[in-house]
């Protein structure tokens, strides 16, 4: 009788422990100590995708190309012809121009910080999406880890109890009374599979798709990292004010009126030049030839990009004179569209509201989805105790009947817990899933914000 009890004792801890991991309750452990190792894992073996590398490549060659038009240019020429075979003509030259000014240089300096700080923001919140499901993810581990041995060790204990039948037609022949049993039991079995397979799944992903090998994480309980992730949803003010979309939008904005300011802004240049030029004839007979040279200030005044003709003005001043010149070809090279009317400025607002507008129904939904899977939450929670309370005598208030889903010693009643718990965790995930979805969205939160912006 002594070995029973105490046998009934061990089993009765085994399980309690167990159920204890997936027992309802608020975890006391600070955020940071569950997040941060695991953004450390994951941001130290980060890289990002090939298409930021390219847009990162792209920006650079744009601002290389804004550089170089800023600085001296010099350029050599050369030519040699042997006339009739007789005698040799020689050209040289060479000619160098340094900038002084530029009409256009500031509003091209406007637009490429624009891009450039638009880019980062780019980079920044695709890398924060890639570590938020990369959290996403470790959580549902987490929870699967914790169902598949919940369940196997309810089933152990269970079978010790009552043995399924083997097969089909053994089942058939079972008293009303202990279909229940088979029930449950298979509804366990199910739930232990799943969580099994996913575990081996998700512990797969983690390598493959985020980088991060199971040598280099320390798995938190599930209860840690819900508690961790789920923090009060945002507002919807705060999110239009803060959120990635919103200021990629702002952004875009922003470039289109610096490509409109660009496009009306006359190519305008001004800036001294040097020539040198040497032609010479050689021949049996004779030979020789001479050097000529300049200097001064030199302009270029292109015309208008909305005229029917294309063409540009130069004139040029040096000490030895002045001179100029005029050239118009017909017809003008094909452009994208009329930048800088009112209608582009027009349709850019109505672009930016269009934005806005689509960002507001998105969080709105994603607030409503929140608020919803609270209530889920709350109503699994309270199925799981309404079976504690009506399998076990005794239990009158709400802290006892956590505590008694804690310690569940009869194995029919922990079968029906593991299979409650586990609705409830999955209610739990759901709405930790949503406010992750949210700290994203609106830019908030530790995990809708990455500390340093990541990228090429």
């Amino acid at each position: 009788m002594a070995r029973r009890s105490l046998n009934r004792a061990k089993r009765a801890a085994r399980t309690a422990l167990l159920l204890a991991v997936l027992a309802p309750g608020t975890v006391a452990v600070a955020q940071g100590a569950v997040l941060e190792p695991l953004l450390a894992a994951y941001e130290a073996r980060y890289a990002p995708p090939a298409f930021l590398t390219q847009q990162a490549n792209d920006l650079a060659t744009s601002a290389l190309a804004n550089g170089l038009a800023q600085l001296p240019e010099l350029s050599v020429t050369e030519s040699v012809a042997w006339r009739d075979f007789s005698s040799v003509e020689v050209n040289l030259g060479v000619s160098a121009s340094l900038p002084l000014y530029r009409l256009r240089m500031e509003p091209e300096a406007a637009l490429l910080a624009e891009r450039r700080s638009a880019f980062t923001a780019f980079a920044t919140a695709t890398a924060t999406a890639a570590r938020a499901e990369f959290v996403r993810d470790v959580l549902s581990l987490a929870l699967v880890t914790e169902l598949a041995a919940a369940a196997t060790a309810a089933l152990t204990e269970f079978e010790r109890y009552w043995r399924p039948p083997a097969t089909h037609a053994d089942a058939l022949l079972l008293h009303p009374t202990e279909r229940e049993l088979l029930i449950i039991h298979q509804t366990v079995v199910g739930l232990e599979r799943f969580a099994a397979a996913n575990a081996t799944e998700l512990w797969r992903r983690l390598e493959r798709t985020h980088g991060v090998p199971a040598t280099a994480l320390s798995l938190p309980t599930f209860a840690e990292l819900k508690a961790a992730i789920v923090t009060d949803p945002p507002s919807l003010a705060a999110c239009l004010a803060n959120g990635p979309e919103a200021l990629t939008a702002a952004s875009l904005h922003r470039q289109r009126a610096l490509e409109r300011a660009l496009a009306s802004t006359a190519g305008v240049e001004v800036g001294l030049f040097a020539r040198a030029d040497y032609r010479g004839r050689f021949s049996s007979a004779s030979g020789g030839g001479a050097v000529n040279a300049s200097i001064g200030l030199e302009a270029r005044i292109p015309l208008p990009s909305d005229w029917p003709a294309s063409g540009e003005l130069t004139g040029r001043v040096s000490p030895t004179g002045a001179e100029q010149a005029f050239r118009l070809t017909w017809p003008a090279a094909a452009t994208t569209g009329s930048l800088g009317s009112t209608d582009d400025e027009r349709l850019d607002d109505l672009e930016l509201a269009d934005s806005l507008e689509y960002l507001t129904a998105t969080v709105t939904a994603l607030l409503r989805s929140y608020e919803s899977a609270a209530t889920g939450v709350d109503a699994a929670e309270l199925t799981l105790l309404w079976l504690v309370r009506d399998r076990l005598p005794g239990v009158a208030d709400l802290e006892e009947a956590r505590g008694a889903a804690r310690a569940v010693e009869d194995p029919v009643l922990a079968m029906h817990v593991v299979n409650a718990r586990a609705e409830l965790a999955f209610a739990e995930a759901e709405l930790a899933g949503l406010a992750l979805d949210l700290q994203v969205a609106c830019g908030t939160g530790r995990l809708g914000s990455w500390p340093e912006a990541p990228g090429p």
